[in-house]
């Protein structure tokens, strides 16, 4: 049996296209798109950083830190000064009614807010009264 030089030993694995040219054995990485939620994260933390909302995180999970009750009646909608550690404002949209309860309850909102941004970051809410658009649609109203 004769040996086959090493070109053509390779040569002769090599899987060919419908030329008869080979093809490469690898072929160079295609990117990798986004997925839709890494685009939309991006996109809505440029746009709650131009409304003063320094965490996305803290929009998303504002039913676990203040719990569902106080989460139906508040949305946030800033976080001013949060530049300096601990002299920001929690900027906080209230349903009128909830106004009492939400202001009664403001030391222990800070307390959990500052819990789940990581250190004492907010010094003080501001209530702001004024609806707070659709609710999703498994809650109901009260």
């Amino acid at each position: 049996m004769t040996q086959l030089r090493a070109k053509d030993r390779f040569s002769s694995r090599r899987l060919r296209n419908a030329a008869g040219r080979p093809v490469p054995a690898t072929r160079p990485a295609r990117p990798v798109a986004p997925t839709a939620g890494a685009a939309l994260k991006s996109v809505a933390r440029t746009l709650l950083k131009r409304r003063g909302m320094a965490s996305l995180d803290l929009v998303a999970q504002w039913p676990a830190i203040v719990g569902a009750e106080l989460a139906r009646l508040t949305l946030p909608e800033a976080l001013k000064g949060a530049g300096t550690r601990g002299d920001a404002t929690l900027v906080l949209r209230v349903a009128s009614a909830g106004a009492p309860l939400v202001q009664h309850m403001a030391p222990q909102i800070i307390e959990r807010v500052n819990g789940a941004l990581g250190g004492r970051i907010v010094a003080r809410l501001k209530l702001v009264h004024g609806a707070l658009g659709p609710r999703p649609q498994g809650s109901r109203p009260l």
